[in-house]
């Protein structure tokens, strides 16, 4: 998703004046920006080093099966882009896991910046595979917008570690994923390239786990995303 309207301490850049710049312009890091959610006037700080939200967060974040008393967690939040949308969409309690730090970082940030409570909103910077094996606690739902791509061989930039696979081959991670995922929440809610459905509907489904929704997305004759 492209947004016009956005706030940035880039030279040369257009900002855009508002309160939230005179508020919060001395959380800017270099390099970062206040993009416009477009959605309950929510804001999201984003670098321009690392992975910005696109179009699958936010198909995901109107897909996904959540009421407002139910607890969340975004497995792999990033900047907290599918977060924040969904939050903002129903009001749900949200819990983060990024393993990225800075990308942590600037999820918490954009709590201040929007002036949300860390009680509704929250992130923490640990490996969602290691957290969800270990931590007690119990949530309602799960979201996931995974990394597709499978990490072969090179060095993978900030942004590039976002959308591929380096802590461990993606069918693993899928597995385990799913096998912890059954002891954290009710229901489980992820984009996968639709290139990846077989395996992910039928190869990597634990006991336990039925498909009860799938859309099929398509911006041409071949669809491209797949929402489960």
């Amino acid at each position: 998703m492209q947004n016009s309207n956005y706030l940035s301490n880039e030279k040369g850049s257009g900002a855009v004046c508002s309160s939230k710049e005179t508020l919060h312009s001395a959380e800017l890091a270099p390099g970062e920006r206040i993009d416009d959610l477009q959605l309950n006037g929510l804001s999201l700080i984003q670098s321009a080093d690392a992975f910005r939200f696109g179009t699958d967060s936010v198909l995901l974040a109107h897909f996904a099966h959540v009421n407002a008393k139910e607890y969340c967690v975004d497995l792999g939040a990033g900047a907290g882009a599918l977060s924040f949308l969904l939050h903002g969409r129903t009001g749900c309690r949200i819990l983060g896991i990024e393993i990225d730090a800075r990308q942590a970082d600037r999820f918490l940030r954009s709590v201040r910046l929007n002036g949300l409570n860390e009680a509704e909103i929250t992130a923490v910077n640990a490996d969602y595979i290691d957290y969800s094996s270990k931590s007690k606690t119990k949530f309602d739902c799960a979201i996931c917008n995974p990394p597709y791509h499978q990490h072969d061989c090179g060095a993978i930039s900030q942004k590039g570690a976002a959308t591929h696979d380096i802590a461990a081959p993606i069918k693993k991670k899928l597995r385990r994923l799913l096998r912890n995922f059954l002891n954290m929440a009710v229901n489980f809610s992820c984009v996968f390239p639709q290139g990846g459905c077989a395996m992910l509907l039928l190869r990597f489904r634990p006991p336990g786990l039925s498909l009860n929704g799938c859309v099929l997305l398509q911006a041409s004759r071949k669809p491209r995303l797949i929402l489960r």
